[in-house]
């Protein structure tokens, strides 16, 4: 009988121990495995923009960050593209826009293991940069488009307030006119994601 390769599970905790007989709040990241997939048809070429929040109140949370990024970047494709920003209250793009091609990766890598902890929040700084790159972006540009904000918490520099941050998306998705373009509205979403449940999904919109 022929067995179907099975799908794998790990999950791995920030803290590798605790206080024996004491509850303890962490967080994790969990890992699924799929079978190894033969693609029969070339899938779409992506590009992602990679929003990182690198402040204080990440250090025991960053490492986690790392393993997801460093994963995404293992498994994409030369045809994918990633640009990574880093945040705390000042805004760097450390990767522009680049080809996920060996060098492409082996650069992208670097940028992520390189990541040092700041000081305060300025997401609203980072979401706009996050745009800046997809505004000015060339080359062939993908049908498939992201950014990811990795973020444990509130802003608390610039502007603060969640109403006036998705109006700050709203207004910089309208300038980028992407209806003009060629995109597929089914495949092509901006995704600000945050831990706290606070915020939940902020902004999910197709492009």
């Amino acid at each position: 009988m022929l067995i179907p390769p099975s799908v794998s599970f790990s999950c791995t905790f920030e803290y590798d121990q605790v206080k024996y007989n004491q509850t303890q709040n962490m967080f994790g990241m969990a890992s699924i495995k799929a079978p190894i997939y033969v693609e029969k048809e070339n899938r779409s070429s992506l590009d992602i923009i990679a929003v990182l929040d690198k402040s204080g109140s990440m250090s025991d949370k960053i490492e986690l960050v790392k393993k997801s990024l460093l994963f995404m970047i293992d498994q994409m494709q030369a045809r994918d593209r990633l640009g990574i920003v880093e945040f705390d209250a000042n805004v760097s793009t450390t990767l522009k826009l680049t080809s996920m091609d060996n060098g492409g990766k082996k650069q992208a890598m670097n940028c992520v293991n390189n990541i040092k902890l700041g000081t305060t929040t300025n997401i609203s700084g980072a979401i706009i940069e996050a745009f800046d790159i997809l505004a000015n972006r060339g080359g062939n540009i993908s049908p498939t488009t992201s950014i990811l904000l990795f973020t444990d918490g509130l802003p608390t520099v610039g502007v603060q307030q969640q109403d006036k941050i998705v109006n700050i998306v709203e207004k910089l998705y309208t300038k980028l006119n992407l209806q003009n373009t060629s995109f597929s509205s089914q495949t092509n979403c901006i995704y600000f994601w945050f831990w706290r449940g606070t915020f939940g999904k902020l902004f999910d919109r197709d492009l």
